[in-house]
């Protein structure tokens, strides 16, 4: 450590006299300049032949691994962005519309009628597995989203990979925080009948 702090003063030093030098004047020189005994051709050394030069009497080698090591931690890898599934929607097809069109006292039924208390069964719902008709149960509730499927922001085919079944645990994966109840409340059918066991 001894050793950086010496360089470091002999450069402030050496630029500081410089300075004085080619000003011409000797009054501004100060006692701290004599610390380090400085000889006129490193005076006139750049910085980085000054760090070069060595402090060690001639036939002597100078110890190098008394000099502290920096070493530099390799940068961390940037995290794998997370790949996007979502699609480009058709003009006219996004959430604004959606929620326009739902509230636009349109039947999002598709002819099967708007109820909380209609009871359907799995079974019921695993008929209704086409483009043309799609039906599926999300949190106990069933849903027609045959209307919805061209404005899902993930594309038609991840909804048709449930559709005619119970998705919950698909669709809290990913949207757990959206509001399902609100975005397909024009397209509830009924709730989920749910097995009961007799012990």
């Amino acid at each position: 450590m001894n050793v950086v702090r010496r360089d470091v003063l002999k450069i402030f030093l050496l630029r500081r006299r410089r300075i004085k030098m080619n000003s011409g004047g000797d009054s501004l020189l100060d006692p701290a300049d004599s610390l380090v005994p400085v000889s006129s051709d490193l005076a006139t050394m750049s910085i980085s032949e000054t760090l070069n030069a060595s402090n060690t009497p001639a036939g002597v080698e100078e110890n190098k691994s008394e000099l502290p090591q920096t070493v530099m931690p390799a940068p961390k890898p940037a995290p794998p962005k997370k790949v996007s599934r979502k699609v480009e929607l058709k003009p006219g097809h996004s959430l604004t519309h959606w929620v326009n069109r739902s509230k636009s006292g349109e039947d999002m039924t598709n002819k099967v009628g708007l109820s909380e208390t209609r009871v359907i069964t799995l079974q019921e719902v695993a008929k209704h597995n086409q483009e043309s008709d799609c039906w599926m149960a999300i949190r106990g509730k069933v849903y027609n989203i045959t209307k919805y499927l061209d404005y899902h922001p993930g594309g038609v085919d991840i909804l048709m990979k449930e559709a005619g079944k119970e998705a919950t645990a698909l669709f809290d994966k990913n949207h757990r925080w959206v509001n399902i109840e609100r975005l397909l409340a024009s397209c509830q059918i009924g709730v989920l009948k749910t097995m009961t066991l007799a012990i």
